[in-house]
């Protein structure tokens, strides 16, 4: 199943639910459904874990997860005043180049 939403920018922001993604991923395999949600939910624990870590995650043909750091300011809600600044950790997703031509290709 997917799911919409519209952001504050007008923008369409589509999510996958994870039932959708599990049976996409893991359509006329062996392995039962319950099972796929676990093997993808394990994978995303240990991407998370890796990231904790402040490793790079690759995964091949597809693109790379890394953490950044941004510069926040912080706002004290109430008053007119901007807080101190602090960094904050960003998730961040590179694509690696196959699968973004194969993605332009589609849409151009």
């Amino acid at each position: 199943m997917v799911s919409q939403r519209e952001t504050r920018e007008g923008r369409v922001e589509t999510y996958l639910v994870e039932f959708h993604c599990t049976t996409t991923i893991f359509r006329g395999s062996d392995v039962s459904e319950k099972d796929d949600a676990r093997v993808l939910r394990d994978a995303a624990e240990v991407i998370k874990r890796r990231l904790m870590a402040g490793e790079r995650v690759r995964i091949p043909g597809f693109g790379a997860f890394y953490l950044g750091k941004v510069l926040v300011e912080l706002v004290y809600p109430g008053r007119n005043e901007s807080g101190p600044k602090v960094h904050r950790h960003k998730v961040y997703f590179k694509p690696f180049k196959g699968l973004k031509k194969s993605i332009r290709e589609n849409f151009d």
